[in-house]
């Protein structure tokens, strides 16, 4: 899926919603940044690699501070064409992964809904960059938004965690709020419970279950649907929130089933 996916399932939206000359997707490296995706008209102008030092946008990046220029000077825009341009760092855990480039070529530059935007964008894109595997991240992300979307209006928040290692889970991809539980224990809450125990986690009212770590004092109840390997172990889990108790309807439980099989191609490799 590589650069198509990410320009499909994260730059698209948020480059045509707010009508952006460019939208550019960077992956931090020893080498420097390196482009991953990039869309919109002047999309081709991105530089595909970027200086960590002597250049703005990679100093801004390596730091982890967003950089906003509205009168930008050709030498130093990372995009060819661009008047204006943001730069957004993408952190997981405080720590730089990656960066978004956003252009305009517009005189009133770049509007306060598109630097929102964006860094909402980072925050999803945050822990998809920080997964090892990218390969798995795409279809992690494309899961939770086929998902999200087909059950628009009973999900309120949709994740996917895998095994970092023996001991904790990590968060890989989600759709909804930013969270600040990106690492859970394997020996803590719902979705520990649910790799630990290899068994789906149907909690109708999650306020009656001392075993649920809150994420949001919103959440009712809680969805958790192991991802199995070829021998059946639980590697990985589909996490599902919902702002109502009693919203997992055997249905909805057998369609995030069938999901976390899809995903055990990814994350369930002996």
């Amino acid at each position: 899926m590589g650069g198509e996916g990410f320009a499909r399932l994260f730059l698209e939206p948020v480059a045509t919603d707010n009508d952006l000359f460019a939208l550019a997707l960077y992956r931090i490296t020893r080498e420097g940044l390196v482009r991953l995706a990039t869309v919109g008209e002047g999309g081709g102008g991105a530089a595909e690699r970027l200086p960590l030092v002597g250049f703005p946008a990679g100093l801004a990046a390596r730091k982890g501070e967003r950089r906003l220029a509205n009168e930008i000077e050709a030498s130093d825009a990372a995009v060819v064409g661009g008047v204006a341009e943001l730069v957004e760092p993408i952190l997981f855990e405080g720590l730089p992964v990656g960066a978004l480039v956003a252009a305009s070529n517009e005189p009133h530059g770049i509007s306060d809904w598109a630097v929102q935007m964006t860094a909402l964008l980072a925050a999803r894109l945050a822990p998809v960059l920080a997964w090892p595997d990218e390969a798995a991240a795409l279809a992690a992300s494309e899961a939770v938004d086929a998902l999200a979307e087909r059950f628009a209006g009973r999900f309120d928040w949709t994740g996917v965690y895998a095994r970092a290692d023996a001991a904790w889970l990590q968060l890989v991809a989600f759709v909804g709020e930013p969270t600040v539980h990106v690492r859970i224990p394997v020996e803590t809450g719902l979705c520990g419970a649910a790799v630990r125990e290899n068994a789906v986690q149907n909690v109708a009212d999650v306020r009656s279950d001392p075993r649920y770590l809150a994420c949001s004092l919103r959440t009712r109840s809680e969805l958790v649907v192991p991802v199995r390997d070829a021998q059946g172990a639980a590697v990985a889990e589909i996490d599902i929130d919902s702002d109502r108790p009693g919203r997992f309807t055997p249905d909805i439980v057998a369609a995030v089933e069938a999901a976390a099989a899809d995903l055990a191609a990814h994350f369930g490799r002996s």
